[in-house]
């Protein structure tokens, strides 16, 4: 998270681009509690206003 000259909040394509791949990806993965699991922990974690 970075702010601009006026405050606004721009956030990081990068880690933008990873935790949706993190969240889109977790579906492959066979235990469905652990899938489930994934996105709901970047949720809580990230600060990002899209997730």
């Amino acid at each position: 998270m970075v702010y601009d000259q006026k405050n606004n909040i721009n956030y990081d394509p990068d880690k933008r681009k990873l935790l949706s791949a993190l969240c889109h990806g977790a579906i492959f993965i066979s235990v469905s509690f652990i899938s489930v699991l994934i996105p709901l922990a970047i949720l809580l974690i990230s600060d990002d206003q899209v997730v």
